[in-house]
């Protein structure tokens, strides 16, 4: 599946959540307040949510076509891995994989392991919702358009490292999942198994 039936490709910039979709659903927004438990206003990094970290796990160099096993791919129903552009939405330098099946009703997972940017910087705007949330014990973003009902795609992004986190979209494609609930339980679930693998990689 090319990158073109890849899934929402949303990533911040510092004060600046810019989101797009290639299938069809953009838009923009800038986020509302500067405060609030889990944003860092005082510089890039996500050092306000280091304390709350089960562990530091830095995403320098690793590839992200590797973050899941055999097994944890087999659970997601996904057979084969492919890397996409180091540009996804409006970061550069980002390495990125897309997971799909080979047969059967089209859905994708994009893997993304963002280095120069803190996961702080997500935070509730015009089109697009975060909410709080928590994976495997890590501070979490749950990233949707708003509106969105019909689960058209989740991101969920994960506080790992200061100034770094894990980039985590299901998309899917064929409507196979019934709601947006579902969607995001899908993203969840995969973060969390990218979040195991991790300490694995080299």
């Amino acid at each position: 599946m090319r990158s073109a039936r890849a899934a929402l490709v949303a990533l911040p910039l510092i004060g600046l959540l810019a989101a797009g979709c290639t299938t069809g659903k953009t838009g923009s927004a800038t986020p509302i307040g500067q405060g609030g438990a889990t944003e860092q206003t005082s510089s890039p990094s996500s050092s306000a949510q280091a304390s709350t970290r089960p562990a530091v796990l830095e995403l320098d160099g690793l590839d992200p076509c590797k973050a899941f096993t055999p097994d944890q791919m087999k659970q997601l129903g996904v057979d084969k891995a492919s890397k996409e552009s180091s540009t996804i939405g409006q970061l550069t330098d980002v390495a990125s994989c897309q997971y799909s099946p080979d047969f059967g009703d089209p859905f994708t997972y994009l893997v993304g392991f963002v280095t120069n940017e803190g996961f702080e910087n997500w935070d509730k705007g015009v089109t697009v919702t975060a909410e709080p949330s928590v994976v495997q014990g890590f501070p979490a973003k749950q990233v949707t358009f708003v509106g969105d009902t019909e689960g058209d795609s989740c991101l969920v992004v994960v506080d790992v490292a200061d100034g770094q986190h894990l980039y985590m979209n299901y998309q899917p494609i064929a409507k196979r999942d019934p709601d947006l609930a579902a969607v995001c339980a899908r993203a969840t679930q995969a973060a969390g198994f990218v979040l195991t693998t991790l300490p694995t990689l080299k």
